[in-house]
């Protein structure tokens, strides 16, 4: 069972120690509880990880009030970068319930790892699934859900980088209902009840691969400032793709404040798509990311631009 090789980093000896011992190779820096690329940076000098690691400790933890007093440093996979959704009940009957591909982008020394999309997969190998049930029996988790990330190394294979004893993403019900039939939310519901045990075997142990397509489209920013215009008719023709089911701008009013985005706290807000057609779904894919720079046309402050 391969997992990504880490530290723990509480003093500034500790990076130091760990860089000596993976030698030429690229780390990735972050907090120890984190999400969605939020203060994540890939080094590749020790000076580097070490300026990574006092930032870190000096900025506040997610979901919570206290400082980053541990970071994190992993060697850096290199592959496409899935996340698998689990659901288990009782001692230990895990079910994949989705499978999704990560499309980020390093966009600034700042921004390494920007989302572009999440997108629903049916073409997943089945290698990655049975990777993930092994490190859930390893790790003990017997009941509820998770969704576990996981990079197709192109030397080690399938490589587990950490496991989110949570739900995933708010947004993807009205996807997975779409494609699949089934929510994470739903088959947590299942589990947790002592009465469903029918309706959990009815349950398949992997998803089914489906024919359509689905997306969860994060919007960058490229700018940073007062918001001074707004592209209202680029705006509607975006939510008004044939694929779009739902979405969500943050900032639209003029003097509303944009930040650049460099991870998914910083996104100026998230599109969804999902339809019977793949090739539709791509299509409304390319076209929200090619245009979407074009949503705020000009905004004030615009030294923090890229």
């Amino acid at each position: 069972l391969n997992a990504c090789t880490q530290r723990l980093c509480v003093t500034i000896d500790d990076v130091r120690d760990f860089m000596t011992n993976i030698k030429d190779c690229q780390v990735v820096v972050k907090p120890a509880r984190g999400v969605g690329s939020d203060g994540v940076s890939v080094c590749g000098t020790q000076e580097e990880a070490e300026i990574a690691f006092r930032n870190l400790q000096s900025t506040v933890r997610y979901a919570g009030n206290t400082t980053n007093s541990q970071v994190l440093l992993q060697k850096r996979l290199i592959g496409p970068e899935f996340a698998i959704d689990t659901v288990s009940r009782g001692e230990g009957s895990h079910k994949v319930v989705a499978v999704w591909r990560y499309e980020k982008h390093r966009l600034a020394p700042d921004a390494p790892r920007v989302y572009y999309c999440s997108e629903l997969i049916s073409d997943w190998p089945e290698s990655i699934c049975d990777a993930v049930i092994k490190a859930l029996n390893a790790t003990g988790h017997k009941a509820g859900p998770t969704h576990t990330e996981l990079i197709l190394d192109d030397t080690l294979g399938p490589t587990i980088v950490e496991i989110n004893a949570r739900f995933h993403n708010q947004n993807f019900p009205p996807i997975t209902q779409h494609c699949l039939g089934l929510t994470q939310l739903r088959a947590a519901a299942i589990a947790a009840s002592p009465r469903a045990e029918s309706l959990w075997q009815n349950i398949p142990d992997r998803p089914p691969r489906f024919q359509g397509g689905g997306r969860i489209v994060h919007l960058v920013s490229y700018l940073e400032g007062h918001i001074e215009s707004f592209n209202e008719t680029l705006y509607h023709e975006l939510i008004s793709l044939p694929t779009v089911v739902d979405h969500d701008i943050y900032a639209q009013e003029p003097g509303q404040y944009l930040r650049r985005t460099v991870d998914v706290t910083t996104d100026a807000g998230w599109i969804l798509l999902a339809a019977d057609s793949k090739v539709q779904v791509d299509s409304d894919y390319e076209t929200i990311i090619n245009k979407m720079r074009s949503l705020y046309p000009s905004v004030t402050n615009k030294e923090n631009t890229r």
